[in-house]
């Protein structure tokens, strides 16, 4: 079989990722990943160190591959309300095709029980890392007028993690676009 250092790492991640998304942590072998990434156990083994170390190189993978997005629409300037809609508004089209697999974020912290306390702290600090754009983007607009000054907008940035989770799994029945947006009128309007 051959070794990692002939295939490119981040198709790999890619390959495992996948089989970590369709069956979880829990759910997927050893012989899954062999099967999917075309590497032999020893290879895999050397390169990543366990299945956990795997997983976790998929994770760092993910979030780098997400985190620009999200934070180049939270963060860009000027801070504020516009840029949590804009942020929701352009997940539409992705939570809503027929290739939406929700986050592989919050499909760990499903298997939290499962994980290991490192992992768990890895997908934890990613999302307070995304917590903590949303709240920068609710301190702007409440400093700008947009949101109300009695409006805890730490509770706030809470209350959209927990949305944009919620939103995540609810994707998977493939809700319509209209739904789906009217969904975040819904939420969105709570914050004034």
């Amino acid at each position: 079989m051959p070794r990692l250092k002939e295939y490119q790492k981040e198709k790999v991640l890619d390959m495992a990722m996948d089989v970590f998304w369709e069956k979880g942590f829990t759910g997927t072998s050893i012989s899954d990943l062999v099967e999917a990434t075309s590497l032999n156990k020893h290879s895999m083994y050397k390169e990543f160190g366990s299945k956990e170390g795997l997983f976790l190189a998929c994770l760092k993978n993910y979030a780098e591959q997400v985190s620009l997005d999200r934070t180049a629409t939270l963060l860009r300037d000027p801070l504020g309300f516009r840029n949590i809609e804009d942020f929701f508004y352009e997940k539409i089209p992705y939570f809503t095709s027929p290739d939406c697999r929700s986050c592989f974020f919050v499909n760990s912290v499903i298997e939290k029980e499962l994980l290991s306390e490192h992992i768990n702290c890895y997908v934890e600090k990613h999302l307070l890392n995304l917590e903590s754009s949303f709240y920068q983007c609710l301190q702007s607009a409440q400093s700008n007028g947009e949101i109300p000054k009695n409006k805890n907008i730490q509770m706030l940035a809470k209350y959209l993690m927990c949305f944009l989770q919620g939103v995540s799994v609810v994707a998977k029945t493939h809700p319509s676009e209209e739904c789906l947006k009217q969904i975040i009128d819904e939420v969105l309007s709570h914050l004034k």
